[in-house]
């Protein structure tokens, strides 16, 4: 009876030790295939552009809430009956975010200025080989577009003058000055507010864009594009081919142009500026979140519209 006890023990030792190397070659291969199947999931393209969607997705996300962090208001103290310590990014984040200082015209021509210098340093417009520099150049492109004001009534008349007005800045300035505008907004996308701003600045004093650009502007440029961009189906073309927030401030100086030729009783076109104001405010609370200057741009707005309530 102990002999079989005996060999009834060993038998049942060899198949605990057979089961579990059975299961350790069992788990070895499930492992081995969910790899590869991961893997090949991986290097799927489709899939792959998936997984990439949601990991960006999350990574703004994350990004979003990081943003909430660093920009929560000073009297924040504590967290949960903690005492808290802000980051010094909070600092940084509220300068970037803080109302743009009113410039006065030497300080906007002096920016302007350093801007174009600073262009002629650069790779892609030294290739460009401009013969006398980019202030010289684009202050060219300049008296051009203002030379050459876009069709506001009568657009639609006739397919020609439609087209004309669709193609305007290409009539213009030619498809490499327009190739040139473009790469320079896009490289130096973190500027463009303030170039918009100092120059918005200088088209209101004539004699300074004269003295020191050699542009000669006519009195109703600024409101014939003004009227363009809003109110014409080339103008509104050309708009929405640009990305939303170049879109937006675009919108934004145009309203303005109009508007002070209403409030000097030269809005010959009879546009009324409150649609398209309306608008511009909703892009700019809805989709307007990458905008250096949103609440500057929207403040400005909002007391347009009320003095246009009154």
């Amino acid at each position: 009876m102990e002999e079989q006890t005996k060999q009834t023990g060993s038998t049942f030792k060899k198949i605990g030790v057979a089961a579990i190397i059975s299961l350790a070659i069992i788990c070895a291969i499930v492992w081995y295939f969910s790899r590869e199947t991961a893997t090949s999931l991986q290097e799927s393209s489709p899939l792959k552009a998936v997984a990439t969607d949601i990991k960006t997705e999350a990574t703004d996300q994350a990004d979003t809430v990081e943003s909430s962090v660093l920009l929560a208001p000073d009297n924040i103290e504590t967290i949960a009956g903690e005492n808290i310590s802000l980051p010094e990014q909070v600092e940084i984040a509220e300068k970037q975010q803080a109302k743009p200082e009113a410039l006065t015209i030497y300080q906007a021509t002096s920016q302007l200025n350093t801007f174009f210098s600073q262009l002629d340093k650069e790779t892609y417009i030294e290739k460009r080989q401009l013969s006398q520099g980019s202030k010289a150049h684009f202050s060219k492109l300049l008296q051009d577009i203002v030379d050459n004001p876009p069709v506001i009534t009568g657009e639609s008349d006739d397919l020609f003058t439609l087209l004309q007005n669709t193609a305007h800045f290409y009539r213009v300035l030619g498809g490499k000055n327009i190739s040139l505008i473009k790469e320079v907004l896009d490289k130096e996308n973190n500027q463009v507010e303030s170039v918009a701003a100092d120059l918005y600045l200088i088209l209101q004093q004539p004699d300074t864009l004269k003295e020191q650009y050699g542009v000669s502007l006519p009195p109703t440029a600024l409101y014939d594009y003004g009227c363009f961009f809003l109110n014409t189906l080339g103008g509104r073309l050309y708009m929405f081919r640009r990305d939303l927030d170049l879109r937006t401030i675009l919108s934004y100086y145009a309203l303005f142009f109009v508007h002070q030729a209403e409030e000097k009783g030269l809005n010959r076109h009879g546009i009324d500026i409150r649609p398209f104001l309306e608008k511009t405010i909703k892009e700019l609370e809805t989709h307007g979140q990458n905008i250096q200057r949103r609440d500057y741009y929207l403040e400005n707005l909002y007391m347009l519209e009320k003095n246009l309530e009154q």
